[in-house]
């Protein structure tokens, strides 16, 4: 348990708002996929979060990595196989912040090298590996 949310008594708000936003993304992601399977050309995960990863890996593993979320977000991490959820979420939400990582890095590079040219400061991945630091936190609170 983390000091400040003991002092504070934030643990139980600071679990539930990272649960919810867990159940956002995997809804977003799942909206994407489903998409990327109805319209031709829809790059599902490409507008958020770019990889370099061959197309059918990517379509697979980032609605995979957020789909091993969905037990975490929806029960209980008291009882039966409770450890096992938050372990597999947390390994979960590292694989997927370092793939937010890479693309931020990603981005930034080909920006530095005027390849592309941003019109905002803040790059979108950097909002989800955000939202991954507030499900983190909900992971060790």
């Amino acid at each position: 348990m983390w000091v400040w949310s003991r002092i504070v008594g934030l643990s139980s708000y600071m679990q539930a708002f990272s649960r919810a936003l867990a159940l956002v993304l995997i809804g977003f992601a799942l909206l994407n996929v489903a998409a990327g399977m109805r319209f031709d050309g829809w790059h599902a995960n490409g507008w958020w979060i770019a990889t370099s990863l061959p197309l059918w890996v990517e379509r697979m593993l980032i609605p995979g990595l957020l789909l091993c979320l969905l037990p975490w977000a929806l029960f209980s991490s008291s009882g039966w196989g409770g450890v096992a959820r938050v372990w597999l979420a947390r390994l979960c939400v590292a694989g997927l912040g370092l793939l937010v990582v890479g693309n931020v890095f990603q981005v930034l590079q080909l920006w530095w090298s005027g390849w592309i040219e941003l019109r905002t400061v803040l790059i979108f991945s950097v909002l989800v590996l955000m939202w991954l630091g507030v499900i983190g936190l909900g992971l060790v609170a």
